[in-house]
């Protein structure tokens, strides 16, 4: 038995024993003035029947807010889920990104170089065919 059951069978039994000392007394008075105790079990009976009803509409209302809190719990671990995904989607394509980048990076030292050696090539033609010009002059 869980403890909440546990608590709960214990206040249901206060409660039926305080119904059995009310009923006890008024046995009671009802031999020394029955009219009077049977206007009091009267009240009693109306007040013990909305406890009662009271005690259901709670009962319900806990219930209702039991399920609530469950929705809720379970609605929060779907999106602390969702959020890790997407936390490791987004280190997916940082590191993705990040390799463009590099590769951007070397492609673009590699151009350099190439530039820089055409450069000289383009230099060195230029240098050989003012020498030829020369001679064939």
């Amino acid at each position: 038995m869980s403890r909440r059951t546990g608590r709960k069978a214990a206040q249901e039994q206060d409660r039926l024993d305080r119904r059995a000392q009310v009923d006890n007394l008024l046995a009671r008075y009802a031999r020394t003035s029955p009219t009077e105790a049977e206007r009091l079990r009267a009240l009693l009976d109306v007040e013990r029947a909305e406890g009662d009803q009271h005690r259901r509409e709670a009962g319900g209302q806990q219930a209702a807010t039991r399920r609530e809190q469950q929705r809720r719990a379970a609605a929060e671990q779907a999106l602390a889920e969702q959020a890790r995904a997407h936390a490791e989607q987004l280190a997916l394509r940082t590191r993705t990104v990040n390799v463009w980048a590099q590769d951007a990076r070397e492609a673009r030292q590699e151009q350099q170089r190439v530039e820089a050696v055409l450069a000289r090539v383009r230099e060195q033609l230029a240098t050989a065919e003012a020498a030829l010009a020369k001679r064939q002059q």
